[in-house]
């Protein structure tokens, strides 16, 4: 900030996203420790005051990170609670890069996959509702893991391919297992009819495991079909 060209207007401050900007006996001040650099203040100071300049900056540990936030929230406590979340997040993300998908194919979309794809044969199949993922946190770890999959929607998506996509499926894959995998809400029980019709006329003998989600997230019930749709 050139304080010679200052002259306390105040133009720049609603542009500070950061609060790191006050105008203090007719003249800008910087707070230094809340400016992040993004310049959104810089092009509307009528006089031209304000420019960003690049300088070294100590790396900071967990620690003097965690000091920081604790000072900052004597004089900005919503800065510091903005700037505690991003911490949370950078302390947790070696947890994340330990959490590795369970998906072993692609693609995944029904009207997608190869009838005849290679890593069909014999596998153990998931048919899922594409909401399910989304709504089911522990989904790749206690559903996925070790199956192949195929996603829909059984009220958007086309389901004549998909009745017709899954008897083929079901006539040259030599499945070990079929599951459905669907939310709970009334429409996506089509996605059991459509996978029962499937297996009666592929007239194979092949048991169907249906598993139904509940919309907050938490496993509802499961039951199996005897006869596709028993």
């Amino acid at each position: 900030m050139d304080k010679e060209r200052c002259d306390g207007c105040g133009f720049c401050i609603p542009n500070c996203e950061e609060g790191a900007l006050k105008v203090v006996d007719g003249k800008l001040q910087i707070i230094e420790e809340l400016c992040d650099g993004l310049g959104a203040c810089v092009g509307t100071c009528p006089k031209g005051a304000l420019q960003v300049i690049e300088r070294d900056t100590p790396n900071l540990g967990v620690e003097t990170d965690a000091s920081y936030i604790r000072e900052l929230g004597k004089t900005n406590p919503e800065k510091a609670t903005k700037v505690g979340f991003s911490a949370q997040s950078v302390m947790k993300h070696s947890e994340y890069q330990e959490e590795k998908s369970d998906l072993s194919q692609w693609p995944i979309k029904l009207e997608l996959v190869p009838a005849r794809a290679p890593f069909l044969k014999q596998s153990n199949l998931l048919v899922v509702a594409d909401c399910v993922p989304f709504a089911y946190k522990s989904f790749h770890r206690e559903l996925l893991n070790g199956r192949k999959i195929v996603i829909g929607c059984p009220k958007f998506g086309p389901i004549k391919l998909y009745l017709q996509k899954l008897v083929e499926i079901l006539g040259s894959a030599d499945l070990r297992s079929l599951e459905v995998v669907r939310m709970e809400v009334p429409c996506c029980g089509a996605l059991t009819q459509i996978a029962g019709k499937a297996v009666e006329i592929s007239k194979k003998d092949t048991q169907m495991k249906e598993t139904i989600i509940s919309i907050k997230g938490k496993n509802w019930f499961q039951r199996v079909h005897s006869h596709p749709l028993d």
